[in-house]
């Protein structure tokens, strides 16, 4: 059956359970009404939904859950007034605000909106779609698909740009390196509505910067149909250029170049347009001044300069009057004065009061000049006539030294204001996306980038408000007594509607009885105990990519996660992989490489399922091993259930997608619409088939099935065409020809629904969607009445109330006023009624196992670790576990001369023989050698840090981007290294110069064969250490972040990149691969043993957390893995048996390992960041002093606990 349409207030929703019980009464009028006329259905407004005939099995609406609204914001405005688009996240809506109300909704908050000059067409770009509508009926009148170059380039444009016409006729689209149409080579197209066939190909007329992401193209027509204004922002470091000019369309011509750096204003019939340089701020610093200033005026028509009105000062901003008479102009004087304090706001600092001067544009003459206002002007717009002005002050907000603007409305004449102080609502400035749209008549106003809602000038009063949205719910569960619910951060019990915000993760999964909740958050996992709401265990993947998926095995020691990088910069596709954790075994995770969708563990925890676009995986948790192989799928999996009895498995998902549209997701703007059709299908794992079960227009996007696996619900997602639903039916018990009976249908949410979940009993349904989330009587009526056994009285709140907020990061459970009763969850379970106890609130299979090492704390207070938050960070939840804590508290002498030594220089790499060390003193800015006892030996030429010089493992030379070479090469970005003798100081050699941009990091082997150059992450230049000559250089094709290590023996150069996975090893000579080591997740640092046999890669594993991985180069086989906290600074003793990792300077901590196999034999957590105070290994290994090796031992300890 079909539910109607349920509208986002409770009023309606009242109203539907009214007619409920009056619908057998009248039942037979209706189906006669429905047999003759269908079932109508309003898409427009879903008050208006004509409600079918209801048989008497039917779900039940029963309440709201997420009583969470949010506001439309205003996109666009007809040029008439009549129409508004308006969006949120997930809705574009259009509204009538003549007659104020909704009359078109689309499920996307995503698509771009723009209409013709004369109010008649409206242009949508929606994805890789273009398309065209009639305003007034928004019928379709043209459409057209992207077909861009695939796999996209990071030289292609990845979201589309367009333009219409003034009467609606023509479309301009950018077709930057065939971002639009790959068959066509122009840059832009112009596209016919009228025929839809492209009537001129345009290419841009100013040359591209060599670098593709450092400019940006706009485009918009001027005047007539037939010219094109073009703009290139060309971005370098600390500012931008603009180029533009003017296009004609027919000839492709450059008619005129626009003055650099200009904003451009037009008249209103766009016949005339004003050029100048305009001069912004964001905060109270001062405005970049000007002794002069000017505005050109230039005949779109022809293209010449039609006037240059010159005029001392600097210009803020300025208008041309609706005729094209008047040009108003906001103007800081060289000798303005500061503002005073106004309306007990502060003074700005560094704020200009500006004079308003207006000219006359027939004569070039200044007809009048407007006293300063209050405060400075920083924008200034002419009102529907040049009677009024509308200008924006600037005065500091109260945050730090932001600024915001008060909007006023001024008679021109006589300087009055028409509004109110403060008419409008505070804000951040004008800027950012907030412009007026004053009606016509110049008595009505708009707010585009704010809500909708109609204002009255001059008074500001608000005439006609648009209604709030639902905000969208993604999550939703039940906990296991079924007496709470979860929807997206809020838990509620269902007897009374009292809930918990929970920020910070999104899907829960209840365990432990519901004593403690597994959750997903952004990009981390964990377990979260529910009365304490602290956190007990956690694992994040911060720069590993996105987290699609993960489950958790039903005894909670194994975790499964799906994690996808998306390289959206190089030509590859998203990679994904499976991560399997064992919480007894941290030490060792292992990754899958699987390109998988979703995950789920079967009901004995033993193997994993994982739904794949070709099929199903089976997986030992134990070995990785893969069982068995199941399909093929009808699609791609969007969603994966297991039944109770681990024999059948559900999968839904959507139709399989060509390889090449995959989604791109750019800063959240969606470029491929790549949506199919949806399926859903059983896959019985004991006799390893699969059967279809249903098919939709739309994917099909969540599936739940009953705790005793005998009901099944699924639901999907909503097009342009496409409404959603949610299907429930008896869930087949093996595959069969003929299809499962379809119980119900569901059709109560207007946008996509994302996610479902059974209450225990199967008597209610929970829906999440992007209109909220929902709640469901599935009860039979005729059981209820006839006394069956479902007859029991279903609880559910009539409103929902937060009455407490928990915060998983301080581990805090408060009140929110006004409430003062109990709390949801008592400390006691003994006291609590709502959930069954397990005897014990903290699970204990979610602590972790206590290490084999000592944390050693120096200088710490004895409540250092524990201010709120502290604890619930990875990298201390892992110092938790130490098996004993020693502290070690001794008096610093600040004054001593070693002290004052470590202070002053910042020791470095030390020669192979410990003989001589490398040094950088602070106060010179220089590198200097040190001998044994820590004697300047010899001091070099200053470098700009520490980074940009190096002492060879020989210790006979020193390689040095000296400062004066530095600023000699920086003007034409070319990189020269000395090499000198580090005993003279004399020079042996200056390198040839070659291409880059900064210096940090330069390495030497023992043979001084090579001298290997780091240029800012981006490339990696190897000289010949004898002579200087360059002999390789390389550069990632895409991407920066390169490390590079040369090892010891010269054999080798190491490579990888923050953002990827993988270590590569080069030949020096020629950088050319010569093997890859394979890692699991994303390296932060390299570091070679100093025999160079063994290399070193930290890897991103967690939140301050780091996974260690050490590899024989020879046999490129990995040697030990660790967790540990994540790494900068890596030292080791003469032979490399004892390595110490530095982390960075505020985490103030060091771990001691033995390089043989890796394990922990001491953890130093110091108090400050001070030099004398960290800990430094000694020659022999195994030894750890503070400050230097003449100093104090800290490890091993000599009288330990």
């Amino acid at each position: 059956m079909v539910l109607r349409t349920l509208a986002g207030n409770e009023g309606t929703m009242s109203k539907l359970n009214r007619e409920r019980f009056i619908l057998p009464l009248v039942g037979l009028v209706l189906s006669t009404l429905v047999a003759l006329v269908g079932c109508v259905r309003s898409s427009d407004s879903p008050t208006n939904a004509v409600l079918p005939a209801v048989p008497e099995d039917h779900p039940r609406f029963l309440t709201w859950i997420d009583s969470r609204v949010t506001v439309p914001l205003v996109h666009a405005v007809s040029p008439n007034g009549r129409f508004a688009i308006a969006q949120t996240q997930t809705e574009t809506i259009v509204y009538d605000l003549n007659n104020r109300k909704e009359i078109k909704h689309w499920p996307s908050g995503k698509s771009q909106w723009s209409f013709s000059q004369d109010s008649k067409r409206l242009l949508r770009l929606q994805a890789d779609e273009i398309s065209v509508l009639a305003t007034n009926s928004l019928d379709m009148l043209a459409r057209w698909k992207a077909k861009p170059k695939l796999p996209t380039s990071p030289q292609t444009y990845l979201q589309l740009k367009a333009c219409i016409s003034h009467d609606g006729s023509l479309v301009a689209v950018e077709n930057r390196d065939g971002c639009f149409d790959a068959a066509v080579d122009s840059d832009f197209l112009i596209l016919n509505v009228d025929t839809g066939f492209i009537s001129h190909q345009i290419d841009f007329p100013f040359d591209r910067p060599e670098t593709p992401r450092a400019f940006r193209w706009e485009f918009s027509f001027v005047g007539a149909y037939d010219r094109l204004l073009l703009t290139q922002r060309t971005f370098r470091l600390g500012e931008t250029l603009r180029r533009s000019g003017l296009m004609q369309i027919d000839d492709a011509e450059l008619i005129c170049e626009l003055p650099a750096n200009g904003i451009v204003r037009y008249s209103k019939d766009q016949k005339l347009i004003a050029v100048g340089k305009c001069s912004g701020r964001s905060d109270t610093s001062p405005v970049p001044t000007s002794a002069s200033s000017e505005i050109e005026m230039i005949d779109v028509r022809s293209g010449s300069r039609q006037r240059l009105i010159k005029f001392a000062g600097t210009l803020r901003d300025f208008d041309i009057d609706p005729r094209g008479k008047r040009l108003l102009a906001s103007v800081q004087k060289p000798d303005a004065s500061p503002p005073m304090e106004v309306d007990g706001f502060a003074a700005d600092p560094g704020g200009r009061l500006t004079h308003l001067l207006q000219w006359n544009l027939r004569t070039g003459q200044l007809n009048r000049e407007i006293d300063p206002p209050p405060m400075p002007v920083a924008a200034v717009r002419y009102g529907v006539d040049a009677s009024s002005y509308m200008m924006a002050m600037e005065r500091p907000d109260g945050v730090d030294d932001g600024l915001e603007q008060v909007w006023r409305l001024n008679d021109i004449s006589t300087g009055k204001q028409l509004t109110q102080d403060d008419w409008l609502q505070r804000g951040t400035m004008g800027g950012q996306h907030q412009d007026f749209f004053l009606y016509p008549d110049g008595k009505h106003f708009i707010v585009r980038g704010g809500e909708v809602q109609v204002r009255a000038l001059p008074d500001g009063k608000t005439l006609w408000r648009a209604d709030d949205r639902r905000l969208a719910v993604h999550d939703v569960t039940f906990s296991p007594d079924g007496n709470f619910c979860w929807a997206d951060g809020f838990l509620s019990r269902l007897n009374d509607g009292h809930q918990r915000r929970w920020g910070g993760f999104g899907k829960l999964k209840f365990m432990d009885r519901g004593e403690s909740v597994f959750f997903q958050g952004n990009n981390e996992v964990g377990i979260v105990s529910l009365r304490t709401s602290t956190i007990q265990w956690r694992q994040s993947f911060s720069w590993n990519g996105s987290m699609l998926s993960a489950d958790i095995s039903p005894d909670t020691n194994s975790i499964a996660i799906v994690l996808e990088q998306n390289r959206y910069w190089t030509r590859e596709l998203p990679t994904r992989k499976v991560v399997l954790i064992d919480r007894r075994s941290e030490d060792e995770p292992r990754s899958l490489d699987i390109n998988a969708a979703c995950v789920c563990f079967d009901p004995t925890g033993e193997t994993i399922l994982i739904a794949t676009n070709d099929g199903i995986e089976q997986v030992n948790v134990e070995t990785g091993a893969i069982l068995q192989r199941i399909g093929p799928l009808p699609g791609d999996p969007l969603a994966i259930q297991i039944s109770p009895g681990g024999k059948r498995l559900f999968v839904a998902g959507q139709s399989a997608r060509n390889p090449n549209d995959f989604d791109r997701n750019v800063f959240r703007n969606v470029f491929r619409n790549v949506m199919g059709t949806g399926w859903l299908a059983l896959v019985d794992l004991q006799q390893n088939r699969v059967q279809p079960l249903h098919q939709s227009e739309t994917p099909i996007t969540c599936i739940a099935l009953s705790d005793d696996g005998n009901t099944l619900a699924a639901a999907n997602g909503t097009s342009d065409t496409t409404d959603s639903q949610i299907w429930i039916w008896d869930a087949p018990t093996a595959p069969s020809s003929e299809p499962p009976r379809q119980r119900f249908s569901i059709d109560g949410h207007r946008l996509g629904i994302n996610d479902l979940a059974f209450s225990p009993d199967a008597c209610m349904l929970l829906s999440a969607a992007d209109d909220g989330a929902a709640l469901w009587d599935l009860r039979s009526e005729l059981a209820t009445q006839n006394g069956h056994h479902d007859t029991v009285e279903l609880v559910f709140p009539k409103h929902t109330t937060t009455v407490e907020a928990a915060d998983v990061y301080r581990g805090e459970v408060r009140r929110v006023p006004p409430y003062e009763g109990p709390l949801l969850f008592p400390e006691s379970p003994e006291s609590s009624g709502n959930l069954e106890s397990s005897g014990n609130s903290e699970t204990k299979a979610a602590e972790r196992p206590k290490a084999n090492w000592p944390l050693v704390l120096i200088n710490h207070s004895s409540n250092e670790h524990h201010w709120p938050g502290y604890e619930f960070k990875e990298s201390n939840m892992w110092l938790r576990n130490a098996k004993q804590r020693i502290n070690v508290n001794y008096k610093v002498d600040w004054r001593s001369a070693e002290s004052k030594f470590l202070r002053r220089y910042e020791l470095g790499p030390r020669s192979e023989d410990w003989k001589w060390q490398f040094a950088f003193d602070d106060n010179e800015r220089r590198p200097v050698l040190l001998d044994e006892n820590h004697q300047i030996i010899q001091a070099y030429p200053k470098v700009f840090d520490s980074y940009q010089s190096t002492l060879s493992p020989s210790g006979k030379c020193v390689a040095i981007y000296s400062e004066k070479t530095r600023q000699g090469s920086r003007a034409n970005n070319q990189l020269q290294i000395e090499l000198l003798d580090a005993t003279t100081a004399e020079k042996i050699w200056t390198s040839s110069a070659v291409a880059g941009i900064h210096v940090s990091g330069i390495e030497m082997d023992r043979g001084d064969q090579f001298v290997s150059v780091n240029d800012n992450g981006r490339a990696m230049i190897v000289f010949d250490g004898q002579s200087g000559k360059l002999l390789a250089r390389y550069q990632p094709e895409y991407g920066s972040h390169l490390l590079t290590r040369l090892s010891p023996s010269g054999q080798f150069v190491a490579t990888g990149q923050r953002s990827l996975a993988g270590v590569i090893l080069r030949d020096p000579r020629t950088l050319e691969k010569v093997k890859t080591l394979d890692t699991q997740f994303c390296v932060n640092w390299l570091q070679w043993t100093p025999d160079g046999n063994h290399i070193i890669a930290g890897q991103s594993f967690g939140d301050g957390m780091e996974l260690v991985q050490c590899w024989d180069v020879e046999r490129g086989e990995s040697q030990w893995t660790r967790r540990m906290p994540e790494s900068q600074f890596i030292s080791f003793d003469q032979a490399g048996d004892w390595m110490l990792t530095g982390s960075r300077a505020n985490e103030k901590r060091r771990v001691l390992c033995d390089v043989s196999d890796g394990a922990i034999a001491a953890v130093f957590s110091i108090s400050s960041g001070s030099p004398v105070e960290r800990p430094v290994l000694s020659k022999s290994g195994g030894v750890v002093h503070l400050g230097s090796s003449s100093q104090r031992v800290v490890w091993p300890m000599q009288e330990q606990p």
